[in-house]
């Protein structure tokens, strides 16, 4: 059980650290791209030296909610307000993309995605959703460029976080919004020693773009990623380690017992491939007894463990199945290695010794 949730703990945590840090998550971000630039920034970054995920672009428009669910916002009372946890000048000045498909980073939850451009519907990061109560068909009025939208919630999503997504909550789709004035957002990830270079290009060419590098703050994290997985793993062999000690003591500890069941059985008439057979079902089966309980318990604990650092946990059943497996050949093994020499043994020695 300790060895299988040391595992698992290890392997769940450094997923979740590879994923944090992965190096197709953007290092560099554009801001307050017009959409007259999109094209000539994306072209920049195609040609640009040291680019190893493409540039992603997200454009964000403005709107206003008018109401929700039947309800108008602008004749709401204060406690009504109150009640749906969510400020209201966020839905006066509420940000606002269009995507025809899911954005990437971002997992349907509830509802599915919408097939015609010019669908009056709407999608909303679960937060959100569950903030202002909205649910599959709630309706909601929306002024954007000066029209208001009649819309129907069609998909709810939970974005990953890691993604351009993850800055915006309410997706529509793009024939509502694509008119309409808006700013663009863009991240890709590039070889933090060609980003110095790349951002005098960017300024040259196009001033008013915004740079945030992250590339040098992201490239330590990932060595202290490293260092965290070397230690880690380190502790998880260490603990295997002692768990094969553990293993041979506890099996040790009843060699005289077995050695007074292998002395009965010789004076009863058993050979000593009998004798073997015996022992090594002994074994067997104490090692899947114990790799069963140790297994059940290890993915339990695990589970505690990680929903308490909220990380995902998943059912490894590669390790499960080797761990059953490996505790049954390690304790017959180890039960060999302890007993090998009891059937050497003449049962009048042992006799005369009782």
């Amino acid at each position: 059980m300790l060895i299988l949730a040391v595992y698992l703990m290890q392997s769940s945590l450094l997923r979740d650290l590879r994923e944090t840090a992965s190096p197709k998550l953007p290092n560099v971000f554009v801001i307050d791209v017009t959409s007259d630039e999109v094209a000539g920034v994306k072209d920049f970054f195609a040609h640009q030296a040291g680019v190893i995920q493409a540039l992603d672009m997200m454009p964000v428009v403005v709107g206003r909610f008018v109401s929700i669910n039947g309800q108008r916002l602008d004749a709401e009372t204060d406690e009504q307000a109150h009640a749906r946890h969510f400020p209201r000048r966020m839905l006066e000045n509420a940000e606002l993309s269009w995507a025809d498909t899911p954005p990437e980073g971002d997992k349907l939850t509830q509802g599915k995605w919408w097939t015609s451009e010019g669908a009056a519907e709407l999608a909303v990061g679960s937060g959100v959703a569950e903030r202002l109560h909205l649910a599959i068909g709630s309706s909601v009025e929306l002024e954007t460029g000066g029209a208001v939208h009649a819309l129907k919630v069609a998909a709810i999503y939970r974005a990953d976080g890691q993604h351009l997504g993850a800055r915006v909550e309410f997706v529509l789709p793009s024939a509502l919004l694509k008119d309409q004035t808006a700013t663009w957002y863009g991240g890709a990830h590039i070889d933090p020693k060609q980003v110095a270079a790349m951002e005098r290009g960017l300024f040259a060419a196009y001033p008013t773009v915004t740079i945030i590098n992250l590339a040098d703050v992201l490239d330590r994290i990932e060595s202290v990623v490293d260092q965290i997985t070397f230690v880690v793993r380190f502790l998880a062999g260490f603990s295997i380690f002692a768990g094969l000690m553990i293993l041979a003591s506890s099996i040790a500890s009843t060699r005289f017992r077995r050695m007074r069941e292998a002395v009965v059985l010789k004076t009863l008439g058993a050979t000593r491939m009998r004798i073997v057979r015996t022992f090594s079902v002994e074994f067997s089966v104490l090692g899947l007894l114990a790799g069963a309980v140790g297994v059940v318990f290890a993915n339990i604990l695990t589970r505690v463990l990680l929903q308490r650092l909220e990380v995902a946990f998943h059912i490894e059943w590669a390790a499960t199945l080797t761990a059953l497996v490996g505790t049954a050949v390690l304790a017959t093994a180890t039960g060999w290695i302890a007993s090998y020499r009891i059937l050497g043994l003449r049962p009048l020695e042992v006799l005369r010794e009782e």
